[in-house]
């Protein structure tokens, strides 16, 4: 058995029982027969070169080799000097899941070669071709399909720009969710980073939304879009109050006043600009004017009126066909009255009125109102 298995090795399995003393190099020819399977065949042992000291031919015993528990039959050989031997097969191979197995043979038996190849979307892990060796064992390591194609997720939202809600810092979004599918047949798992669910809050400013897919594989696929909340809305003026007018007797008064007050729907800080601090202010009426700007540059304004007079006093009117004459004194205004050539008071008048400067008010008060002058000839 050795030496045939020398000339041909791992090719058949040849059991035969040889003389004591015989020992030969033999060449095996393949007689196939209606009477054996595909798998089997006989084989003429032919000597080529001999050596025994005893007997000028060898003597050969042979026998058929079967499948049973015994491992031998001993039934002899149809013919004697021929060797019954069995052609050595493989395990049957199938194709890879998701992929193709091609064959030379379909027997499965020595020396078939079968090529593997996988389906678009995935990877050959293994041995791309196999040998059937003489011993009934595959060369290369078994063949699998590895998915390497990423999910597709169809549908991902564009861009999207929306305005706040009225004096609130969010917008309320809502979008459609992409969808995703994969070559493997099965749902692919998707999430969102930040996890949101449409319709969703969203504050001023930029905000990413990613959708992830990942199959049963690990294999990933994302995509991006941003939703942009714009604030349009200006500051909100809180408090605007003008102070009441400065009676200014004396020109190093300081005038101030109460700041005004914003507030803004975005909840952020906001910056505020101001045409005058509070200060020495001239004779008349001076307008300060507040700015208050948000982060998006919307702009709101609040106007102070600064009122400033020397006193609380104001002049009574010139009576009708007369004169009024004042004087400023230290503590007050004083004033007379008089009337033109041929007129004269239909009511007497004070001799003076005075207007004290804190109190801005003119006695005697039972002179009052101011007497206009009439004609004489009445």
């Amino acid at each position: 058995m050795q030496l045939v298995e020398r000339l041909i090795p791992h090719q058949y399995s040849c059991f035969h029982v040889m003389s004591i003393y015989c020992e030969q190099a033999v060449r095996l020819e393949l007689i196939r027969t209606k009477r054996n399977p595909a798998t089997s065949a006989f084989v003429r042992v032919v000597p080529i070169q001999m050596r025994s000291p005893h007997q000028e031919r060898p003597i050969y015993t042979c026998v058929n080799v079967s499948q049973d528990s015994a491992g031998l039959d001993t039934t002899p050989a149809p013919n004697i000097g021929s060797v019954y031997v069995l052609v050595k097969t493989c395990t049957v191979l199938k194709d890879p899941l998701n992929g193709n197995m091609i064959c030379t043979k379909s027997d499965f038996s020595f020396e078939t070669k079968c090529d593997f190849s996988c389906d678009s979307g995935y990877k050959l892990v293994g041995s791309k071709t196999r040998h059937c060796l003489g011993m009934g064992f595959w060369d290369g390591i078994t063949a699998t399909c590895r998915d390497v194609a990423p999910p597709v997720l169809q549908g991902c939202p564009s861009d999207i720009v929306a305005e706040t809600e009225t004096d609130d810092y969010i917008a309320k979004v809502t979008w459609d969710p992409p969808i995703a599918i994969d070559n493997s047949g099965f749902l692919p798992i998707v999430t969102s980073v930040p996890a949101v669910q449409p319709p969703v809050a969203i504050p001023i400013g930029t905000t990413r939304i990613k959708y992830i897919a990942e199959d049963g594989s690990r294999n990933k696929a994302h995509c991006t879009f941003s939703i942009y909340v714009k604030d349009t809305q200006p500051p909100r003026v809180d408090r605007c109050i003008s102070p009441v007018p400065i009676m200014l007797r004396h020109h190093d008064i300081i005038v101030k006043w109460e700041e005004p007050e914003f507030s803004d729907n975005s909840r952020r800080p906001i910056t505020v600009k101001q045409t005058h601090k509070p200060g020495k202010f001239p004779l008349g009426k001076t307008e300060v004017v507040y700015t208050a700007i948000d982060k998006a540059g919307n702009n709101n304004t609040c106007i102070i009126n600064v009122i400033v007079k020397e006193h609380a006093c104001v002049n009574p009117p010139t009576p009708l066909n007369g004169f009024i004459n004042c004087e400023e004194q230290q503590d007050d205004v004083v004033c007379t009255l008089s009337c033109k050539q041929s007129y004269n008071f239909a009511m007497e008048p004070a001799d003076e009125y005075h207007c004290d400067y804190d109190f801005g008010f003119w006695t005697p008060q039972d002179k009052i109102p101011f007497p206009d002058c009439s004609s004489e000839k009445q």
